[in-house]
């Protein structure tokens, strides 16, 4: 599941809001400005607290500004449930 880029869809929903990246790290509480971008580019991911902040912020879920990654998450926790119950009937 490692990924050296984290898709995501920040820059859309910025965008909808009608949002400068100083504007959503204002509103956010952060400082740096660059950790918008580094975000924005999958650089780097915000941390739960920011997330749940983003979602606020934008009206959506979590999952909808980070469709790519909550998808490959679910399809690796899928595979290892099947994996698991492969195990167990064959015990």
């Amino acid at each position: 599941m490692q990924n050296s880029r984290f898709e995501n869809n920040l820059w859309k929903f910025r965008k909808i809001a009608n949002l400068k990246q100083k504007d959503l790290a204002y509103l956010l509480g952060i400082k740096n400005i660059s950790q918008i971008s580094r975000w924005e580019k999958g650089e780097r991911l915000p941390s739960l607290e920011n997330c749940f902040k983003l979602s606020i912020v934008f009206g959506c879920s979590v999952e909808e500004i980070f469709s790519d990654l909550y998808e490959k998450t679910k399809n690796f926790i899928e595979k290892r449930k099947k994996q698991k119950d492969t195990e167990n009937q064959e015990k």
